[in-house]
């Protein structure tokens, strides 16, 4: 399963990412691995959740 696949199921669960994962999961969206839809699906689970500071700096 991929990092993006994996916070997303954190975040549908209102649970908080590390600073790691949330890094882990931008990179994984530089690097063009994850599609528009796990992208949009991404940003909507943290904005519902409301982003913490180790999610936006990650």
């Amino acid at each position: 399963m991929s990092k993006i696949q994996d916070a997303l199921k954190t975040l549908s669960l209102r649970q908080n990412l590390t600073t790691s994962q949330a890094e882990d999961v931008m990179n994984e969206i530089m690097a063009g691995q994850a599609s528009d839809i796990e992208i949009a699906a991404y940003l909507m689970g943290l904005a519902v959740k409301n982003e913490s500071i180790p999610e936006i700096v990650g």
